[in-house]
């Protein structure tokens, strides 16, 4: 085993999504972080991060602003990435996944407003200059960003 953690480099990247994917369990009372955590997430993936075992990427979370509990969990999940400094990707940018909605409304043009002021607070940002900071070395992450090379100069 110790060979194993020697040569090679994991990054576990677990999915997590709301109830309107899929109905699980701990979504079937009056879910909280703290009942998320104790239920699903702790045990499923978030002890990577907390006893330091291995590099955590939620690989994809997101999901429709439904006014109900599947934003609640989006707000919970949210709240949860931010405080813990948590790396992860945001599903997803087109409109037409029919289980989640994208960050763009049917248009392909517009920002849905509500679901990026919700994640938003997640991504990475310089808290000098409020720059997002991309991890290319290279090219900076849009008007607003900048490479993470610069970020640490």
């Amino acid at each position: 085993m110790e060979h194993w953690s020697v040569c090679c480099q994991l990054v576990y990247s677990p999915h997590d999504y709301g109830p309107l994917v899929y109905a699980q369990s701990w979504f079937k009372k009056d879910f909280t972080e703290q009942t998320l955590l104790d239920d699903v997430w702790y045990d499923s993936w978030f002890y990577l991060q907390d006893k330091n075992i291995a590099p955590l990427l939620i690989g994809e979370w997101g999901g429709f602003m439904d006014g109900g509990d599947n934003e609640k969990y989006l707000n919970i999940m949210a709240q949860f990435i931010e405080k813990n400094h948590i790396n992860h990707t945001f599903w997803c940018i087109n409109p037409n996944s029919g289980d989640t909605g994208g960050l763009l409304k049917d248009d392909w043009t517009t920002w849905d407003d509500a679901k990026y002021d919700m994640m938003k607070k997640t991504l990475w940002t310089d808290g000098s200059n409020g720059k997002f900071i991309g991890l290319d070395h290279v090219v900076a992450l849009g008007d607003n960003g900048e490479t993470v090379t610069a970020y640490y100069r």
